[in-house]
């Protein structure tokens, strides 16, 4: 709870500033421009993880000591100048085979800042293994809040390409912070580079390695394919709008699954299946109203913040904002498989969802880029129910006392629904359109509605999260 609670607070500020730094940088990037950075980053990030080997899951679920890390790392950098290497050579027929023909400009930029950043990741994951979350969500944090502030000032001199430098500030700071928390004697001392060691770490961590690849696909790849299909300006809205919808996972979810794998793999086996169910109904108690509540406010938020360029966002917002739901149901699930060394049915997984997302888009494209949205939504939709058959054919944890903890939520998030709506309904009805009061008084609206009906029908679940918060801060002042 503690870890949980220093990730997702630095998270939520630094999300915050992002969000913000996305929505100004719009005024000075076109949804052309943005569709060809988008695609660039996707060709690099995608040739970074073909040469991931996932490591760092070793490190955790073995308690590696210094020798092996030392040789993880060695291993892990090299392949990322290998990578680096590959990518800025095809750049231009990448770029060309993705309808985005201009993004190889920024490709150098975005592989030289992959490159920095990888020599975080070693270091990163002894700060995970032993639960130091505090240090590492500073370095997030700083990280974050320099690329925003440098993408920000950049974009009116430099367009899209603030983008890629933005990024290169980011990894020069997260790395060295990160490198600064960790422990350098352990991964850092010279060791021998032993032939055993590497093929033992790649063994074990080979089927992570394909799953990583395959999750990426499954939240990149659909950029690549929509740019292909509809283009770099479509693409741009697009991307756009699928990075506003994964902000709930993104500031609370993703912070909290960091947090969850290393603590289920220090509980007892007997005592991870309620821990389970508790924990996804705590996220959800957390992220179904902020998913739900971001697409009840799409055309609002999309009117107020952004330009006529953008207007075909707020529909691909609403709809994409399932992502948040199904990704909050998937993220417990797989935390828990990976504490349970189920790393094969993890490679499955990842390797089905990004089948079932290219056929999914491949059906919906020619009817359009919202359907094309309809079909990504379905995707993370299918792929939690598959998680959740995996985990009762796997390990006898049965799916309803999963979807009953979550049930009340989800009554609470559509009456926080209905207050969004009638409160739109209302300021319609005197007169008052889309603008910075109508959101104030919608998220109030929401929030009110919401709030209530948490205490109402999720009300252990409501009294658990406030008991532990009070626990976190009681212990927290104690030690002062």
């Amino acid at each position: 709870m503690r870890g949980a609670a220093w990730n997702v607070a630095t998270t939520v500020v630094t999300r915050f500033a992002g969000l913000l730094g996305t929505l100004l940088i719009t005024r000075f990037v076109a949804p052309q421009d943005l569709g060809e950075v988008a695609a660039a980053s996707v060709c690099v990030l995608t040739a970074m993880m073909l040469t991931q080997l996932r490591y760092g899951n070793y490190l955790i679920a073995k308690n590696a000591n210094p020798e092996e890390a030392f040789n993880a790392n060695v291993v892990h950098i090299a392949l990322g100048f290998v990578a680096v290497a590959v990518v800025i050579a095809f750049r231009d027929r990448l770029g060309h085979f993705f309808g985005s023909p201009n993004s190889g400009k920024y490709v150098p930029g975005f592989a030289l800042a992959a490159l920095i950043e990888r020599v975080s990741y070693i270091p990163e994951r002894t700060l995970i293994r032993d639960l130091k979350f505090r240090p590492l969500s500073i370095a997030r944090s700083f990280g974050e809040l320099t690329y925003t502030a440098v993408s920000l000032a950049a974009a009116p001199f430099l367009g899209g390409m603030a983008i890629v430098v933005g990024n290169l500030a980011r990894a020069v700071i997260l790395t060295g912070l990160t490198i600064r928390a960790a422990t350098w004697k352990e991964y850092g001392p010279r060791a021998p580079l032993r032939w055993s060691t590497i093929r033992e770490m790649t063994t074990y961590c080979a089927p992570g390695a394909v799953s990583g690849l395959a999750e990426l696909a499954a939240y990149k790849w659909d950029n690549l394919l929509v740019s292909r299909y509809f283009g770099p300006r479509q693409h741009g809205m697009y991307n756009l709008a699928y990075n506003l919808a994964d902000t709930p996972t993104g500031a609370v979810g993703e912070q909290v699954s960091d947090v969850l794998f290393p603590s289920f793999a220090k509980l007892e086996p007997e005592r991870r299946e309620p821990a389970l169910r508790r924990a996804t109904g705590l996220m959800a108690l957390v992220i179904f109203p902020l998913a739900v509540g971001l697409a009840a406010v799409s055309s609002t938020v999309v009117h107020v913040f952004f330009d006529a360029r953008w207007v075909e966002v707020a529909p691909m917002l609403a709809i994409l904002s399932v992502l948040s739901l199904a990704r909050t149901m998937a993220s417990p699930l797989v935390a828990f498989m990976q504490a349970q060394h189920r790393r094969r049915p993890l490679m499955v997984l990842s390797m089905s969802k990004v089948a079932i997302l290219i056929v999914g888009i491949m059906i919906f494209a020619p009817y359009g880029p919202l359907w094309t949205c309809v079909g990504v939504g379905a995707t993370f939709i299918i792929d939690t129910f598959l998680c959740m058959l995996f985990v009762q054919v796997l390990d006898k944890i049965r799916m309803l006392p999963l979807l009953f903890a979550v049930l009340p939520v989800v009554i609470a998030s559509a009456a926080m629904w209905a207050g969004v709506y009638g409160a739109q309904v209302g300021l319609h009805a005197v007169g008052i359109g889309p603008s910075w009061a109508s959101l104030i008084l919608e998220i109030l609206a929401g929030a009110v509605a919401y709030v209530a009906a948490a205490f109402v029908f999720a009300r252990s679940l409501a009294m658990d999260l406030v008991t532990q918060v009070k626990n976190v801060i009681r212990r927290r002042r104690s030690k002062d």
